[in-house]
């Protein structure tokens, strides 16, 4: 006689349900992605490493990026296309900070402080021609007791001729649109002989192409040494300038320039002065 086991009505279901529990992890494990399991075998796929094919064509400009920063001096973020100002650094901004309330005082020794400073920044290439917070503080240097006064009641200002010299110097040395419009004043409103020939010689540095009114104000000046001043330093600045504006440029062709070139070949002068005045009006003649 025969005896059959019969399993309870709920075992089959249970059974294969744990048969499930075990065979679908492995077979998920064979299925899954690459890309999944890659941290875990220490590969790097593409899109992990952050090269994803459609992210690859930037990798050459940012390295260009960082290369034309490199060359710059700037870090690899803070580098700016040309023709923009510069970046600013907390130091830096605060510094300039500090210099421009030094220029502001009346003391000759603390704005000679200031120009020390910043011959050494434009020694270093530290300072841009697009730098207008640094050349508004050199500009105001220069024109300090001639264009504006700082003394309480509007009485003159203590102001050295040769401190205004030589914040235009370094205007001249930096040079951009913005050092160019300062020194135009300075040969505008200016009065020492000294400061004039140093703006008149820095001009001929900032500028490549003479324009109307730069014509006019060198003409101007040739115009006044002849008949009134007759200074051989200023007379010799400015015929440079006028060479060194007609060969850097399409020439000269200015015929009120032309004749205060020739007042001062004719004009009470050293033998220098004259002799750079016969050539600068040769050059003129012969055009470029």
């Amino acid at each position: 006689m025969t005896t059959r086991l019969h399993a309870p009505a709920g075992f089959r279901p249970a059974v294969f349900g744990l048969l499930l529990c075990l065979c679908v992890p492995s077979w998920l494990a064979f299925s899954t992605p690459r890309t999944q399991h890659a941290t875990e075998l220490g590969e790097q796929p593409d899109r992990i490493a952050g090269t994803h094919p459609a992210e690859r064509s930037s990798e050459p400009q940012q390295a260009e990026a960082s290369e034309a920063a490199s060359t710059k001096g700037y870090r690899s973020g803070d580098w700016v296309p040309i023709g923009e100002a510069l970046p600013r650094w907390p130091e830096r901004e605060h510094e300039l900070q500090i210099l421009a309330a030094q220029a502001r005082r009346p003391r000759p020794a603390d704005k000679r402080a200031v120009l020390t400073r910043f011959t050494q920044l434009v020694d270093n290439r530290s300072i841009s021609p697009f730098d207008r917070q640094s050349i508004t503080v050199l500009g105001e240097i220069a024109l300090e007791g001639v264009r504006f006064s700082r003394m309480p009641h509007g009485g003159p200002a203590r102001t050295s001729p040769m401190i205004r010299r030589e914040a235009v110097e370094l205007l001249g040395r930096i040079g951009g649109p913005h050092a160019d419009e300062v020194v135009r004043q300075v040969m505008r409103d200016d009065e020492d002989l000294v400061v004039l020939a140093e703006a008149v010689y820095a001009i001929g540095h900032i500028r490549s192409e003479p324009d109307s009114e730069l014509l006019l104000l060198l003409s101007q000046l040739l115009e006044r040494n002849a008949r009134l001043v007759r200074n051989d330093n200023l007379a010799y600045a400015t015929l440079l300038t006028v060479e060194r504006l007609h060969r850097s440029s399409w020439g000269i062709d200015d015929p009120r320039l032309f004749r205060a070139i020739f007042e001062i070949r004719n004009g009470a002068f050293i033998p220098p002065v004259r002799r750079k005045a016969d050539q600068v009006a040769q050059l003129l003649r012969q055009g470029r």
